[in-house]
């Protein structure tokens, strides 16, 4: 997966929309959940874009409020890419064929009008044939996307990476990582400020904390790694 028009180091928005995480003026406000948590992450996104490269997007959160959950998946993934960002949709969906995983590719990543038209796609890969893994990557490249998987083992199927631990486990994952991989690394423990930036400086991505979900959080975070 190749990200070349803009730097990719840095905090990525995580969108993982939650009804009782709203505001309650923004609840108050619109009838519609999906139409409510639109509007909130619109306003994250126009805080962030200019310094904010991705965002990352909890399919499964969405997917619990029905069709007003597909509405805001399809709503919000359109502004995060007017707005300069990439979209990385983490599906955490399995596939038990090539057919399964060719559906799957199609619906997270083709342009069509049914599709999501997101630049990456994670799915869960544990006790997948190699076969299969093997067959998301290359339905990725037809579509000139990207996969990005939890198992640190995929990565040399020309997969990406999320990884979620401490710090200090994620350091020593990083430290023989080809340079070529891109790397969400979402810290889930961080012992000091240090530690958090040589995550930084080592991962193509960092996601930010589950804690940074607004403008001033994410300023904040983001003075951490500069």
């Amino acid at each position: 997966m190749s990200f070349t028009d803009k730097d990719t180091r840095g905090a990525i928005l995580t969108i993982s929309p939650s009804w009782s995480d709203l505001p309650s003026k923004v609840k108050e406000k619109y009838k519609s959940c999906g139409a409510a948590f639109f509007a909130f992450y619109k306003v994250l996104i126009d805080n962030v874009s200019a310094d904010c490269p991705a965002v990352l997007l909890d399919v499964n959160a969405a997917e619990t409020y029905g069709l007003e959950g597909y509405l805001f998946i399809k709503t919000i993934i359109k502004y995060a890419h007017d707005s300069g960002m990439y979209v990385f949709a983490d599906t955490k969906r399995t596939a038990d064929s090539e057919n399964e995983v060719s559906k799957l590719a199609k619906v997270w990543l083709s342009d069509e009008d049914t599709a999501f038209d997101c630049d990456a796609f994670s799915f869960a890969t544990e006790g997948m044939q190699e076969g299969l893994i093997k067959k998301a990557a290359v339905e990725a490249e037809r579509y000139g996307k990207g996969v990005l998987s939890r198992n640190i083992e995929d990565v040399k199927e020309g997969f990406g990476i999320i990884m979620s631990n401490p710090c200090n486990d994620i350091l020593n994952e990083l430290a023989d990582m080809p340079e070529d991989v891109v790397t969400v690394a979402i810290p889930t423990a961080i012992e000091n400020e240090e530690e958090l930036k040589e995550v930084a400086r080592k991962a193509t991505f960092i996601a930010a904390p589950g804690n940074v979900i607004t403008p001033g959080a994410f300023y904040k975070f983001k003075e951490l790694l500069e």
